[in-house]
């Protein structure tokens, strides 16, 4: 009878136990998938387990990082666990909004953003949380398309618009000048 009577007390602890466990999908080496529900979305995203230093960063580049079971931002360096590894969202309708790549907190490599209908209407690329290179916005109704080069996450070379095909205006910015 005391057998049974411990194992009647460990069924709520364990229930307890897997119920916490939900919001972790896997682990991996030093990072694990976790899961936001919204009423109009779900977000699929990896966080480093290990709180990184705070050895401050520039102060102009955005840390992403989960604490309080949400996802903050802050800039010069993450205040929780760093998002490192895939980030998706999706709409309800499981259509993808967002997808990217996070290192130790910082956005890197290129992302992509679409409308809740599935029309793409950005992609943007980072090196260490910076926008670099060429980025792309759309806005398909309007035939729409603007091209912009960075560089350290400022403006530098061209920068085109266009709709329908056709140029409507070219720009050219040196931030290497000043």
């Amino acid at each position: 009878m005391k057998k049974n009577n411990a194992l009647l007390l460990l069924i709520p602890i364990l229930i307890l136990m897997s119920a916490s466990c939900i919001k972790y999908i896997g682990t991996y080496s030093y990072s694990s998938q976790r899961k936001l529900v919204f009423p109009d979305s779900t977000i699929y995203f990896y966080v480093v387990y290990k709180k990184v230093a705070a050895d401050k960063g520039p102060i102009d580049v955005r840390y992403y990082f989960f604490k309080d079971e949400k996802i903050r931002t802050s800039y010069g360096f993450p205040e929780g666990y760093p998002l490192n590894g895939k980030f998706l969202v999706y709409s309800n309708s499981s259509i993808i909004i967002e997808k990217g790549r996070f290192n130790k907190g910082l956005k890197v490599g290129k992302w992509y953003r679409w409308d809740t209908i599935g029309n793409l209407c950005n992609i943007f690329q980072y090196k260490k949380g910076r926008l670099s290179g060429k980025q792309y916005r759309f806005i398909k109704e309007k035939n729409y398309k603007l091209i912009e080069t960075f560089k350290n996450g400022l403006l530098d070379g061209k920068v085109t618009e266009y709709i329908a095909d056709s140029v409507i205006r070219t720009d050219y910015y040196d931030n290497e000048k000043g």
